[in-house]
């Protein structure tokens, strides 16, 4: 434990530890702020983030955690509780779609990073019910599959 004000090495571990400012780009390459535009330095434009079967929207708030900015172009959950979750999100995303199987995925918004929390059930062998024959909960991973196909996302 260090005191106040103390200078030493667990002092620089610290201060390298704070959380990482934006990366700067060229002024061309992004919004510039007012101050920025004389320095020739603009911010990045945030990550662009989209999921299905997304539950409560964990990755938004795992990218606040980390501190990286982003936004939320769309989502989709069918649970009620869930859903009023995402209602609740200071960053709501600016979709919200009911269920994701219904939905073209040509339509849907093009995003840098694309989430997809498909049910397990229906693939686990833990699942005493489970029948070789089709289940509605296999769905999602078909969109995910086209999604994925059709917009190509950075990451996914």
């Amino acid at each position: 434990m260090t005191t106040p004000g103390a200078t030493g090495p667990r002092d620089a571990t610290m201060a390298s530890e704070s959380p990482a400012k934006e990366a700067s780009v060229p002024c061309g390459a992004g919004v510039c702020e007012a101050g920025e535009r004389e320095a020739g330095v603009a911010r990045r434009a945030p990550l662009v983030v989209g999921s299905d079967c997304s539950g409560m929207c964990t990755e938004a708030h795992a990218l606040d955690a980390l501190g990286v900015p982003h936004e939320h172009a769309f989502c989709s959950e069918t649970w009620e509780p869930a859903i009023r979750c995402i209602r609740a999100m200071a960053k709501r995303p600016k979709v919200i779609y009911r269920d994701c199987t219904e939905r073209d995925a040509a339509s849907a918004p093009q995003v840098d990073l694309y989430v997809c929390g498909f049910p397990c059930q229906p693939n686990s062998v833990m699942n005493v019910k489970r029948t070789e024959g089709s289940d509605a909960r296999r769905d999602p991973m078909r969109v995910a599959l086209d999604y994925i196909q059709t917009k190509r996302p950075k990451y996914w």
